[in-house]
């Protein structure tokens, strides 16, 4: 019962008194603590292959899980309840105190006690030699939690993602089309027919048929790779997954490759972040994207980011800037609205132009918020009406600042910078 095979747990539970015990098992056999529980109890609950793998004593009741768990928790529960009963064992894969059962069985009023075992990600990544506490590990059980992996996984290097059965290996990988990942999809970790299978994610989405998953792997390994540019780590150190961007946002005008004026001032990025809120699991379009400067501010904060210019060259900039920034940009060149058409849904869009025709075919999407910065006064009417596509809440500011400049006799002065129009259209 890893992550999201246990769903109905917290519906099926009734409050109980009596403990329950909780076993992972990783293939091996059990220590000596795990075999007198075993030994001790008067029920266990788990899969069958799991049961069988553990050595459960012949004397104790077994109650199988399947592919609907709510008899099996009912049978449990009705177990725990009789102030007659023995002890109670759930047996589960690897350990249930990560996005396991031990939560739902917690929330659902039992005294639990955790006999964890290394869960699947550990498992998974070890037998590739790899370390797991710079991975971002997600969990699926429905289509939103399987957008936000999927996005997670484009995003960042090294993600391990435990899905629901209803959510086999094909379905995530077709969630992914496009990405430049490895797709490595681990089965019965521990077992005699332990399998460890590297796909790309077309090749795992046209493979129909799947057994049971213990976890998949989505892994950049052109960033992962030693002589990589990126940071194999990619992360500080000092704690586990991802620790966010190592010194802050809106960084300085400079620190862009760009021709011209293709970079907003860091005020003015720092205003349309606050609009966009990238974050891990979101999807950010970066359209008429120029420079790419917001599309690399918005995955230095840990959203999957597309970035669309209709110049090839601009494009290469913006490829270019990423790579400099140590994040992973999806660049895609043609021309909008057109090129738009393909694009994975988008949590929130910056519009880089003020072409009226581009913000309305962005503001009819089903992004939470488009944004876009104005300069020419006459044509803040025609973008603020384009916004209002779908009935979006439409707001903006102006936003002039004077930045200290140097004056002759070791002095300053301010120099103002030409004033810039913040509009966001926001649904809901």
């Amino acid at each position: 019962m890893t992550a999201g095979r246990h769903g109905a747990a917290g519906s099926a539970i009734a409050q109980a008194a009596a403990p329950v015990a909780v076993v992972g098992y990783d293939g091996s056999l059990p220590g000596p603590v795990v075999r007198r529980v075993l030994e001790s109890s008067e029920l266990v609950v788990g899969a069958a292959r799991h049961l069988d793998g553990i050595g459960v004593p012949d004397h104790v009741r077994r109650i199988l899980l399947g592919d609907d768990n709510r008899l099996a928790y009912a049978r449990l529960t009705a177990h725990l309840t009789d102030p007659k009963a023995g002890p109670a064992v759930v047996v589960t894969a690897g350990d249930p105190g990560f996005f396991g059962v031990l939560r739902d069985l917690r929330e659902s009023g039992f005294e639990v006690v955790g006999y964890p075992a290394p869960g699947p990600v550990a498992a998974a990544l070890g037998r590739l030699g790899l370390p797991w506490d710079d991975a971002v590990v997600v969990c699926v059980t429905d289509d939103r939690s399987l957008e936000r992996a999927a996005n997670t996984a484009r995003a960042h290097p090294k993600v391990a993602i435990m899905a629901a059965p209803e959510f086999p290996p094909h379905r995530v990988a077709t969630a992914l089309r496009g990405a430049k990942r490895a797709f490595i999809v681990a089965q019965h970790l521990g077992e005699p027919d332990e399998a460890i299978e590297s796909f790309s994610p077309a090749e795992a989405a046209a493979r129909a048929v799947w057994g049971a998953a213990d976890a998949i792997l989505v892994l950049d390994e052109e960033r992962l790779s030693p002589e990589s540019p990126h940071d194999p780590r990619w992360g500080s150190g000092w704690v586990s997954a991802w620790a966010g961007p190592s010194a802050g946002w809106a960084v300085p005008d400079n620190a862009f490759v760009a021709r011209g004026p293709q970079v907003l001032p860091s005020e003015v990025r720092a205003l349309i972040l606050a609009r966009l809120a990238p974050r891990l699991g979101a999807m950010v379009w970066e359209v008429a994207a120029g420079a790419g400067a917001l599309a690399v501010e918005c995955a230095r904060l840990g959203a999957a980011v597309v970035a669309v210019d209709r110049d090839p060259d601009a494009c290469e900039r913006i490829a270019l800037n990423a790579v400099m920034h140590g994040v992973d940009v999806e660049v895609v060149s043609g021309p909008a609205p057109g090129a738009l058409s393909t694009l994975p849904r988008p949590d929130a869009i910056f519009v880089g132009t003020e072409r009226a025709d581009i913000v309305r075919a962005c503001a009819t999407t089903s992004a939470r918020t488009v944004v876009t910065a104005v300069t020419a006064l006459d044509r803040l009417p025609a973008v603020r009406q384009a916004l209002r596509i779908g009935g979006r809440r439409v707001d903006g500011v102006q936003l002039q600042a004077s930045r200290l400049a140097p004056f002759p006799g070791d002095a300053f002065r301010m120099a103002p910078a030409a004033p810039v129009f913040v509009l966001w259209g926001e649904l809901g």
